[in-house]
Parts: C-alpha cells; structure tokens; sequence
C-alpha cells in the first residue's frame, strides 16, 4: 500500500503524461499493426455523499479498443488539500509531480481489449472542508502502433465525477481541532459533542440553526469564545465566555447546566441550572411574544465591587424567574440587577443578597407581577434607599409570602398600588400545625404580636410604600412554613426532690391534692416555670392534664401539645403518676401527633422543658469542662481545662472526689484547692481528698487540664465522678458529680477557628462570609476539603455570633 499523499492543486500536464509514454516505447521493441485502435476510461466511487474527515472509494479503470494499443497511463483530479492514498495500482507507477496523480505503465506493455486496467484508490476528505458539491476528473492515455510510428490517444474519463459534502449532523470537538470551522460548517439541526478541553483562538462563532451543544461538564469544557446568530440554540454542560454578542443575537436560546459570562438573545429564553462569577449581563427581548424562564442558577458577583450582575427581560408575554441566588452583586455604577417588562411576570423562591447599585436591585415595568417567596438582604443602593424592588406606576402587583431583612423604612420603590397579601387562601405550618389563611409578607422591623399563635402578627403593617399588608408574618417563610424555632427551650436546669408528699392545686378547679415530689409533676412544680394543669381526668385515672407551659397552649388533637419523657422515653402514666430518682432528666416536649402511631412527632419539636432531678444530698457536685469539642489534626489546642466544683449543703467531714477520665488521657492537676491529690491504683482514675470540715454553703473548687493523645480515634469520650463525705458520723458515698461529661472528637472541617486563622479561635466577619460563600455555591471548605452541609453552616454563624 502506498503512503497517502495530500495534493496541492491538480495541474492537468498532457504534455507530461505523453512524453512519459513516448519514453516507455523507445525502450521497448515493436511491430507495426495497421489497425486503428483507442481507450475508453470508466470511474466508479462508491458514494456519493461524505461527510468532513470521512474516507471513500474509488476506481477507475482503462479499456483498449483495438490490439495495437501499448503503454497504458492514467490522470486523476483531486479537489485542493484532498488526501489520496493508492489501494492498487494494477501494476502501474504512481507518480507524483506539482500535486498531480498519474499512473503510468513504465514497461510499454501492449493492452488486451479484453482485460481492462483497474486502478483503486481511497481519498481522504479534510475536517474542515465545507458543504458543497466537488468534481473529480481525469484522463486515460495509450500509445497506438501505426505502421511503426506511434500515435497518442486519450480520452476523458467518463463515469462517477462528483461527490457531496454534507453538512455534518454530528460533530465531535476535541482539544486541538479547528472548532470554529467544524461548528460553521454543521448542518441546521445537528448535535455537536464538545469535550473535556480548554478552547481557545476563536472570538466569535456563527452557529447554525437548530443545533443542540452538549459538553463533558461546565467544570472541564472551558469554551473562551462567542457563539453569534443562529436560532433555536441548546447549550448545555459547558463553560463557555459569551451567547449572543453586539447585534448578534441568539434567537430562541435554552442554556442548561453552564457557566456562562453574558447572553444577548431574543424571542424565547431558558436558562436553567447555571453558574456564573464576577461580570455577568443578560440581555433579552421577547419580540412582544417570547416567554423566558430563569430557574435554578447561581449568579454570584464579587465583594470587591469590581463587576456586576445586569438582567434584562423586555418584550416578553409571560416571564418565569425563580428559585435563583443573586449574591454579592456590589457594582456601584450599575443601574439595576434584574429589570423585567413582560405582560405576566412570576418571580418567586429567589434570594436577592448583598447587593448595592444606583437603584432597588429587582425593577419591574408595566404587566402583571406576582412577586412571593423571596428573600431580600443586605440590600443597599444610591436612589432607593434600603427598598429592594421599584415599581413602575402602571404596575400591577401581588406581593406575599417575601422575607425582607432589611431594615427599612420603604421596602417598594414607585408609587403603584400593591397587593400585599396572596389573593387567596395559603395551606401552610407553623410549629407544627397546619392552617389555611391569607399571608402576606416577613418584616424584621415588624413588631407586632400573635396572640392566636398562628404565626401572623395581630395588627397590620405599612410596608412603606403604597398599601397595608394586613397579614404580617411573625417570621421568615420557607417551603410552605412560617420558621419557628425547633426546641426552643422554656427551662432548664436542677431540682431537687425529696422522698415526700407536698400539696398540688389544680389550675381549673383549684381542688389541692396530695403529691409525691419524687414525680414528674413534682420536678415540674420545683422548676418554677408557669404552667396550667387540670384536673378533669384525676377522678378516673388518678393523675392530671398539662395545659400549658410558659403560656405555650395545647392545641386539639392532633395538632401540637405537651408530652412527658423521662430520661428520652415516653411515660407509661399520666402527670402525676411518674416516679423519678436522682440523676432522672424529666422532659416534656411542644410537638404535634402521628394519628397512625399515636406517638409524638419528635423531629418536629417547638417548645421543651428540661429538669435534672436531684435527691437532697449533702454534697453537690458539678464539673465544668471549658472545650467539650476539639477537631483532630487541627491547629487548636489538644487540652482543657476541666473544673469541678463541690458545694456542701450541711456539716460534713473528709470530703473525697474520684474522677475517671478516658482511656490514656493525660490529666495534670492544676489546682487542688488544698486537698491531697494522687492517681489511683485503678487505671485512668484520680483522687482528691480534704483532711478538715465544711459548713452548708461552703465550697471547693478543684481544676486539672486534661489531653488526649495523639492518634486519638473520632467518637465521644466521657468522664465520671463521684464524691463523699462523713455526714452525721455516716460515711455518705456515690453521689455523682454532674454537668459537664464528654469530650467530643471530630474531624477538622472548620479552618476557621483554628490557631492560626485571622484571630485564631475566633471566627470573623469575612471568615463568616467565605463559609457563607462555600455552602451557597455547595462548594468544599478550603484547606480541609471537607463538605459545607446546612449543620455546619449553623455552626459557623453559632461561632461568629457568640463571639
């Protein structure tokens, strides 16, 4: 096989072929025919459609009509830059000269009529050759014996002369290929694959009508040029600089699954799922019947204020913009964020963030808005103040459900009438019950009061602008909730009770009954919080009925009201009836009802008290441990302090603490308040023991700094403590020292508040912000690696806040 070869523009040379031929007869000997002779040539190719880089076929062949002719030769055509490689040459030379083809037979050998000379040969189209039609020609040659002298005979080629290139329907980009040529010359309607790669080189690209481009990934397909003009464009699963630039627009765009730096479109657009950092600018008009949906992206500019976030969506029937994220959109000059003119506009489940600019960031023109279920912070510009939408004055709009965080004294910018409640009624929960009403909007400047607990404030609010919401929320709206807070805890803290009976006096009838105080309605009543108990029920069952606590009230069954648990289960007997011991936890707990199970609904709890029951003892003891959690690997501190106070309630001698701490745990005594202190012969124990006495209220305080070690497994490690003393010449032991028990060892995923972050231990205001940042665009901690799930994120603000 004969190596392919590229030709460089066919120049017909007859002149050659022929003097080539005359030079094979003068070295072979002859006789003279007297008969009168030619050729016929016939090509044949085996299709007559390729595609850009595809192969075919050809064969050409040359037949003698008569016996005197010799010294066969053929000439091949090719389109410029075409690639021929010889498949069989039939024993004829292939020679190549100035780009021509030709097949010569160099041994001046006399050609049977009956046996034709075939010669077979691929070419080879280039990748980037355009649609069209392209000849293929040629000649076919011999030489005729006439009585001694020799006469040239030739013939066009008849047969296959043309092949069409089509537009490719599928194309596939790789690294290195001419990318702009591939997508210019592919057919209306084909699917182009862009893969993993980084392309660039290429400004602009004219894109053809109705092609659907599919990457590898946003994250691996950097695309760093324009794609301009062409109609009912798809792009989804790349990166790519710009759709649609200057006056040349995209018609008819949806854009899925992309990052992406501006569009510039008209008629219908879609773009769902996308991503885009630092400068962004779409720019759309809907020809007065295009509809437009903005769903589900992440447009996030930069805190440094050096580029901003414009949309534009003007000429449109109906507009959808939802469930986005538009943050730190801090470009001083820019004019808006999202500007939207459209007969019927939706913009809902938005957040709106961190945004400053000469005017409200969401500006709206004349139609039909309904605007629900955003939220709006940090909002600032240069006109409007603290509002986060302008209106125009032909404006119709329904705003409700919205949570505004700003404190503001107009959160509407224009003078349209607005509807600041939703037209009908709304289902929706509030600690955990359901209900059905109109609801407006959440104000953090609202102050109003809920006196039915359904979660929308009793009095009206005047947003500022014109109207009144009627229906304030009590707080932020999220997912078909008015948020109250889980376990909000109405008490905690330690009682103690003693093996008596004191008197109870119902809440209703005011009857008093005989009650033992080692119950849960006695650590309830020792707790002193307020309470409402009945007793409708103690004639039959003997024990009574929590109304409720703090003024949190039972609502009908199955709707949220009081349960009681002792140390986390569920009480087999009503209030009253419960026994409890020392160190027992009582628990009651805010939450609605399963009408299959009959069990309290605990992921769902509102309200809880909390009370650690203490038999009277002499001694009460409590450790307090400084750092209870402490991320391994990390560049904190692998010690605390740990402090254990024991306070003597009467007159009692020699005064002895044991503690056991976890396995191999270094513990260094830091201060013995006076006692004599020494490790036990017991592993991981330690003992301290006071050689005098003590009165009621006196104390001692002891302090010892424990490590762990290194290589430490990942769990919680507990501590254990017991005191006692000589009370009444009776040797009182095993009363356990409470509080503070565990060590928790995690996994380093917060850099934050590591020593040597920017206040060690202590988490910023722009340490805060880079983890808001993390968890927002649901990207890995940096320098951990770890993942920023919703629990951390409520540990980083629990941090910053606290100090």
């Amino acid at each position: 096989m004969e190596v392919g070869v590229q030709t460089n523009g066919v120049k017909k040379s007859m002149r050659k072929l022929s003097l080539m031929l005359l030079m094979t007869l003068a070295c072979v000997a002859v006789l003279a025919s007297p008969a009168m002779a030619g050729v016929v040539g016939e090509r044949t190719i085996n299709t007559s459609t390729v595609n850009p880089g595809e192969t075919f076929e050809v064969t050409v062949s040359l037949t003698a009509t008569g016996t005197s002719m010799r010294t066969a030769g053929i000439l091949e055509d090719l389109p410029d830059h075409w690639i021929l490689t010889t498949i069989d040459n039939d024993g004829l030379s292939h020679v190549i000269e100035d780009g021509n083809h030709t097949w010569v037979d160099e041994s001046g050998s006399t050609l049977d009529p009956a046996v034709p000379v075939t010669i077979v040969y691929d070419v080879t189209v280039p990748e980037n050759a355009t649609a069209g039609t392209y000849s293929i020609t040629g000649l076919v040659k011999a030489m005729e014996d006439v009585g001694g002298s020799f006469d040239m005979c030739s013939n066009t080629t008849e047969g296959d002369n043309s092949v069409t290139i089509a537009a490719a329907s599928v194309v596939h980009i790789n690294e290195g290929d001419d990318y702009k040529t591939k997508i210019e010359n592919a057919a209306d309607g084909a699917t182009i694959y862009w893969h993993e790669g980084t392309y660039s080189g290429s400004s602009s690209i004219s894109v053809p009508n109705n092609v659907h481009i599919i990457g590898d990934g946003k994250d691996v397909v950097d695309v760093q040029s324009y794609l301009v003009s062409g109609e009912n464009l798809e792009v989804e699963s790349i990166s790519i600089t710009i759709i649609g630039y200057y006056n040349n627009y995209i018609t008819n765009a949806t854009i899925n699954d992309c990052e992406f730096r501006g569009i510039l479109s008209q008629g219908n657009l879609v773009v769902e799922n996308c991503t885009s950092s630092d400068m962004l600018t779409i720019q759309s008009n809907g020809l007065n019947y295009g509809n437009v949906v903005l769903s589900n992206n992440s447009f996030i500019g930069t805190a440094d204020g050096n580029y901003r976030i414009t949309i534009v969506l003007t000429g449109y029937d109906n507009i959808e913009v939802n469930d986005n994220v538009f943050y730190d959109a801090l470009y001083p000059s820019a004019s808006t964020l999202i500007s939207i003119d459209g007969n019927e506009c939706v913009v809902e489940k938005n957040t709106i963030a961190n945004y400053s600019g000469k005017y409200a960031p969401l500006s709206i023109g004349e139609g039909h808005f309904v605007i629900s279920e955003n939220n709006f912070e940090s909002i600032s510009s240069k006109y409007d103040s603290l509002s986060p939408i302008r209106v125009d004055d032909n404006s119709n709009v329904e705003l409700f459900q919205n949570n505004f965080y700003d404190d503001s004294s107009s959160y509407v910018a224009g003078s349209a009438t607005i509807n600041w409640q939703s037209p009908e009624a709304i289902d929706y929960t509030y600690q955990g019950n359901s209900y059905s009403s109109i609801l407006g909007n959440y104000y953090d400047t609202y102050t109003g009061s809920d006196a039915d607990g359904d979660g929308i404030g009793d009095s009206s609010y005047s947003p500022g602008a014109s109207g009144t919401d009627e229906y304030p929320l009590m707080a932020a709206f999220t997912d078909g909730e008015i948020e109250s807070e889980l376990f909000n805890e109405l008490y905690s803290g330690n009682v103690t009770v003693m093996e008596t009976d004191i008197d109870f006096t119902a809440s209703d009838s005011g009857d008093t009954y005989p009650v033992s105080q080692r119950t849960c309605l006695g650590a309830l009543l020792e707790s002193g919080v307020e309470y409402y108990i009945n007793d409708d029920s103690y004639a039959d069952y003997g024990s009574f009925y929590l109304e409720s606590i703090g003024g949190i009230e039972a609502q009908s069954w199955p709707g949220a009201s009081w349960g009681i648990y002792v140390n986390g289960e569920a009480t087999d007997y009503g209030l009253g009836l419960n026994s409890v011991s020392d160190g027992d936890v009582v628990s009651f707990y805010y939450a609605p009802w399963d009408t299959e199970t009959f069990a309290q609904d605990l992921d769902k709890v509102f309200y809880s008290v909390s009370i650690t029951v203490n038999d009277e003892t002499p001694i009460d003891a409590q450790r307090t441990i400084k750092y209870q959690t402490f991320n391994v690997d990390s560049d904190q501190y692998n010690s605390t302090l740990v402090t254990v106070t024991i306070t003597a309630n009467e007159y009692l001698e020699a005064l002895y603490l044991i503690e056991t701490v976890p396995s191999d745990w270094v513990l260094t005594s830091a201060d013995e308040d006076g006692a004599l202190f020494r490790e036990s012969d017991d592993p991981d124990t330690y003992e301290w023991m006071w050689a005098g006495s003590m009165n009621a209220g006196d104390s001692k305080t002891i302090k010892y700094v424990i490590q762990y070690p290194a290589g430490e497994s990942l769990d919680d490690y507990e501590f254990d403590g017991v005191v006692s003393a000589y009370v009444n010449n009776v040797d009182v032991d095993d009363i356990n020292v409470l509080g503070d028990s565990s060590i928790e060892l995690t996994e380093d995923w917060n850099p934050w508040d590591d020593i040597g972050s920017e206040e060690d231990e202590v988490v910023t205001g722009s340490e805060l912000q880079e983890a808001i940042k993390c968890w927002i665009n649901k990207i890995d901690i940096p320098q951990t690696g770890a993942e920023m799930t919703s629990d951390r994120m409520q540990e980083v603000i629990h941090l910053w806040l606290i100090q």
